[in-house]
């Protein structure tokens, strides 16, 4: 995990890896290191990124690795709604045709 941490992010400093070991201890190796892959696919290479994404774990009460890819693909749906009724306001929304109504 530590190696992991030096390959990808940079110099382990003792209180980064004071704070990598509580968090193994808390959330244990897997879910740890996939935070870490995650703030590496999004290109933040910084601890402080990574332990975010493990607080949000602890809040969803995530246990799995399942549990936190579905989290991520959650967080990746609702970052990508807002943005069309955010950046288009006066847009209706999508027209569902309805054959019980009569169209004048």
């Amino acid at each position: 995990m530590f190696d992991f941490y030096q390959h990808n992010f940079g110099v382990l400093s003792p209180f980064i890896a004071e704070e990598i070991g509580d968090s193994i201890d808390e959330f244990g190796e897997p879910l740890v290191m996939e935070a870490m892959k995650i703030s590496l696919s999004v290109g933040k290479r910084n601890w402080r990124y990574t332990y975010g994404i493990l607080k949000k774990c602890r809040e969803e009460q995530v246990k799995t690795l399942e549990d936190v890819w579905a989290m991520e693909k959650e967080f990746e749906q609702r970052k990508k709604a807002p943005a069309m009724t955010e950046t288009c306001p006066n847009v209706p929304g999508i027209y569902q045709h309805n054959p019980s109504e009569v169209e004048a």
